[in-house]
């Protein structure tokens, strides 16, 4: 009897200990927490384009009433075509209404420079003050240039949407001060700006005049045709026989320009 006491008393502790070894396991189970992040990107957006086209000069042109180039065969009265390849400018010509084109467009996420360079591919047509033999009539006299002449005048025009209009201080200006109005377009952007309502299309055209200058065109002209054509002198009663003008110093006869656009990402 007492043996059965003893029996149920060890497996009651057994059944404890049991109980008590499930709790201790329960409370040293370690600690669990989690989380969890994650993200995408995607190449920001550059997309910006700059187009060029159009031309500036031609060998044949209209009438002076309508003084543009043109491809015809009838109504020219300005033609270098005996030469192929030469375009050529002269009083009473001008560039075609839509002349040479730059467009801008493009929203670049990311911060863009917009640099615009005019290199002259020579100085302006040009004719220097100073005394000449006097072209423009029969009389062996001198004339006075009292001031540098640049006959073509170029005129810059910009479009940002609603049509093209002159941009101030560059109306029928020389090529110096049209390439200091280009350059000076050049600037800084930030990302998300539509370039093409901040700069959007700009235009070249240009002139010159037919009435005003006899002399000067006169002279140039002539100078065309041969560089010893015309003479210049010391003074305006100078009776001697004059000197030969100097190329690039007196005188040019010839003109261009290339404009770059380039557009560049900025840190």
């Amino acid at each position: 009897m007492k043996k059965n006491k003893m029996m149920r008393l060890a497996s009651g502790l057994l059944v404890a200990v049991l109980l008590t070894t499930c709790a201790i396991s329960g409370t040293f189970a370690k600690y669990v927490t989690s989380d969890n992040a994650s993200d995408t990107a995607r190449v920001a957006k550059f997309g910006v384009t700059v187009a060029a086209s159009g031309s500036l000069f031609a060998e044949n042109y209209l009438k002076a009433s309508d003084d543009t180039p043109t491809s015809a065969t009838t109504g020219i009265t300005v033609d270098s075509s005996g030469a192929v390849g030469d375009d050529v400018v002269a009083p009473g010509t001008k560039s075609l209404d839509d002349g040479i084109q730059f467009e801008i467009k493009g929203k670049p996420e990311v911060d863009v420079n917009v640099a615009i360079a005019v290199t002259n591919d020579s100085e302006d047509i040009f004719l220097a003050s100073g005394f000449y033999d006097n072209v423009t009539t029969g009389a062996k006299d001198i004339a006075e240039v009292t001031t540098k002449y640049e006959p073509i005048k170029y005129t810059l025009w910009q479009d940002v949407g609603s049509g093209y209009s002159k941009v101030t201080d560059a109306i029928d200006v020389n090529l110096a001060t049209l390439a200091g109005k280009l350059e000076g377009l050049t600037k800084d952007y930030s990302a998300n700006t539509d370039l093409a309502t901040e700069i959007g299309k700009l235009k070249i055209t240009w002139n010159w005049a037919i009435d005003g200058n006899d002399l000067e065109d006169t002279i140039l002209g002539d100078l065309a045709a041969s560089a010893t054509s015309v003479k210049e002198y010391a003074a305006i009663n100078d009776s001697n026989t004059g000197s030969d003008l100097v190329d690039g110093t007196d005188y040019n006869l010839q003109t261009g320009l290339t404009i770059t656009v380039t557009v560049t990402q900025i840190d």
